[in-house]
């Protein structure tokens, strides 16, 4: 609940004490998973591609990028860079958390968002009578901006 709350209010006040760190958390659990995975002192080394990860679960969940074949769900695609699994049209927008590329304009303002829903949510809540202003719903199109 605190997590939710502080999200909601924008405060992050689990600091990473890390010498040159600084990032601010909104929960303490956050923080924890933050400290192990980037300072982290001993990578462990992917047996197959000799990729260095930071902990346990990083190389776990790597290790499905090798063990394509072997996926519980062969419609999910693991990501080339952490591993996860995704949909492949989710994959597309997770590649966002790793490259920072905003491919989904809001259209009306000059916000950009990473992912679709988001862009959908931020419809709802900034801009709830898109459907007078374009003359479409969002599900009617993919993107204002169809070039």
């Amino acid at each position: 609940m605190e997590q939710h709350r502080n999200k909601h209010l924008g405060i992050r006040p689990y600091v990473c004490t890390q010498e040159g760190c600084g990032k601010g958390y909104f929960s303490r659990r956050v923080l924890a998973a933050h400290i192990r995975v980037v300072h982290l002192d001993d990578p462990l080394e992917c047996p197959v591609c000799q990729r260095k990860l930071k902990g346990k679960a990083l190389l776990r969940r790597h290790m499905l990028v090798h063990n394509e074949g072997q996926q519980k769900n062969p419609r999910k695609s693991a990501c080339q860079v952490c591993g996860k699994m995704f949909y492949k049209f989710y994959l597309k927008d997770h590649m966002a958390v790793h490259t920072g590329i905003l491919a989904y304009p809001c259209g009306i303002c000059d916000r950009r968002f990473a992912a679709m829903n988001n862009r959908l949510t931020h419809w709802k809540k900034v801009h709830p009578d898109v459907e007078h202003i374009l003359g479409k719903t969002p599900q009617d199109s993919g993107s204002l901006n169809d070039d």
